[in-house]
């Protein structure tokens, strides 16, 4: 990551259905000393009910101590 002069920015996927792992963590802590803005998608919010989705966020930014933004993203597009 220091060596990419041109970064602005980093989108961080995460499927909220499994625990963060120990890279996630580095990766993230990374950034943050870098001074880079991390947006973090939070993926496979089709999956799961809307608890556990919730969890899931919860947990995701207790063990990496993010503190930025985060989306929620689902790739079902059903129309109602």
């Amino acid at each position: 990551l220091r060596d990419a002069e041109d970064l602005r920015g980093m989108l961080f996927a995460h499927d909220v259905r499994w625990p963060v792992t120990s890279d996630e963590v580095r990766y993230l802590t990374a950034a943050k000393q870098l001074n880079l803005p991390v947006l973090a998608l939070l993926t496979k919010d089709d999956r799961v009910e809307h608890k556990q989705r919730n969890w899931g966020l919860s947990r995701f930014m207790q063990d990496t101590g993010f503190d930025g933004r985060h989306i929620h993203y689902c790739s079902d597009n059903k129309l109602p």
